[in-house]
């Protein structure tokens, strides 16, 4: 699967002035700023803090931070303390240990509120981390205040992991503990109001489906991540139209339909299934295998449909073995699990018929593709979630942790991770794609992990090896 890594852009030194909006200097400020009046003089930060006290949690969170309040703090002296603070957070979480003995909102409470808000929507991923992690740990109300006003700004920004990430490894990709936690909660989605609340707001500020920005939008993973990729409307697949089957009038699929109506079937009609399936031409058997099949939500197959993919997945010589078994474990059939759980910890070479397809590559647009990505993608992330300890899952964890992207999709990983991965020498990326190749010879994504470690070979100058290692992708098997 190739991955592209992601390099993120310098920081740069001048600090979005900072503080002062965040210990909130107050709306009458804000509104004289804006509309050009004579602005009074900044106050000091024991004065706003002082205003911000008397301020309800609604009141703090409407504070929103102009350009001309925040240059003005900027360069109030008064102001330099808290704005130093600030800067040394920053530099740790890029360059550091990525432990923070004593951020702004540990110094203040929920009167920085402003500014981690303002950092949320930064084009810079250290900054966005950092205001996430901060209003995260001022915890409710003011995390749900936040997601109400973040789904009113159709933005893009910031990465939703910062939302549903452990803040643990959100700071430190290294540390112990799981990926991710029970984010709802956190942000108030347990209770049934907020949550329909929040799914209505969310859905009346989607972008048009058509805009170019329609997949990309916090809104739209929002949705996607709270209540499943189906109830979100989604422009059509750019793959689903390469296969031209159609079922209408088919005497095949109109006696398949009928089987799959019975509730208790024979063994005669169980055999008629499979032949049904075998005698199809190679584009109604992917329409049946991936259409009509692979929409049946998982635990519904019916006793043919279970019959035909137990066929297939004890076929050794089918292509579609693999997609076979990973349907049989998405239904909760135990054969189907165990051969699954043998290959995710053993040679992982079968799963290269299934990954395949999830790697957005060319093969999307084969003739035969009946949206065999999108479904050959949930079935990956299926397997993640109910075996991310198995040596398959593992490895593509890995993997993702040293290209910064998701091997699954090519997703970004946490803002601190990719950062550091930025940060890497040549000598150092060398030899980490090295290292995971002497564990993982057999993974899928071997041949890209090979072309990473060429391309860092080619940084250190050792044309040779590199040379070696190219010449190895060329003659191994696709």
């Amino acid at each position: 699967m190739r991955v592209s890594i992601h390099i993120s852009k310098q920081i740069k030194y001048g600090l979005i002035a900072l503080i002062g909006a965040v210990l909130v200097v107050i709306p009458t400020l804000l509104s004289q700023s804006l509309l050009g009046q004579s602005l009074p003089a900044i106050p000091s930060p024991q004065d706003a803090s002082r205003q911000a006290d008397q301020m309800s949690a609604e009141q703090l969170t409407d504070v929103q931070i102009d350009e001309v309040t925040r240059d003005r703090l900027r360069f109030d002296p008064a102001w330099q303390p808290i704005l130093r603070s600030v800067q040394q957070d920053l530099m740790i979480l890029k360059w550091g240990n990525n432990r923070l003995e004593n951020p702004i909102w540990k110094q203040y409470g929920a009167k920085v509120y402003p500014l981690l808000d303002y950092y949320t929507h930064s084009s810079d991923s250290t900054r966005q981390t950092y205001g996430m992690v901060g209003i995260r740990s001022l915890s409710k109300p003011y995390t749900t205040l936040w997601l109400e006003h973040q789904l009113q700004r159709r933005s893009q920004a910031p990465d939703f992991y910062l939302l549903t990430g452990n803040l643990s490894t959100i700071i430190d990709p290294n540390a112990d503990g799981p990926y991710e936690v029970d984010w709802q909660k956190e942000f108030g989605l347990d209770d049934a109001a907020t949550r329909d609340r929040l799914v209505r707001l969310a859905r009346t500020n989607l972008e048009p489906i058509d805009s170019a920005n329609y997949y990309g939008q916090f809104n739209l993973i929002f949705l996607q991540s709270l209540l499943g990729y189906d109830a979100v409307p989604l422009p059509p697949s750019p793959y689903s139209g390469g296969n031209t089957f159609d079922p209408t009038g088919n005497s095949a699929f109109t006696e398949w339909y009928q089987l799959e109506q019975v509730v208790q079937p024979t063994e005669a009609q169980k055999q008629r299934a499979i032949a049904l399936y075998q005698g199809l031409n190679a584009n109604a058997q992917e329409y049946l295998l991936v259409k009509q099949l692979g929409q049946v939500k998982a635990g519904a197959i019916s006793p043919v449909g279970k019959v035909l993919l137990q066929s297939i997945a004890n076929d050794a010589n089918s292509s579609d073995r693999v997609w076979a078994i990973a349907e049989l474990d998405r239904h909760g059939d135990p054969q189907g699990s165990a051969m699954l759980q043998e290959i995710l910890n053993g040679d992982l070479k079968p799963l290269y018929s299934l990954t395949k397809w999830a790697s957005y590559e060319s093969d999307f647009l084969a003739e035969n593709a009946v949206d065999r990505p999108t479904h050959a993608y949930y079935l990956l992330v299926n397997m993640t979630q109910k075996y991310p300890q198995s040596r398959f899952v593992r490895a593509a964890r890995e993997y993702g942790n040293l290209t910064g992207r998701s091997y699954f999709g090519g997703e970004l990983r946490s803002p601190i991770l990719r950062d550091r991965v930025a940060q890497m020498t040549p000598e150092q990326r060398t030899a980490i794609w090295q290292n995971w190749l002497d564990k993982y010879p057999d993974h899928p994504g071997a041949d890209d992990a090979t072309y990473f470690w060429a391309r860092r070979l080619q940084d250190e100058n050792q044309m040779l090896k590199a040379l070696d290692l190219w010449v190895q992708l060329m003659i191994q098997p696709a």
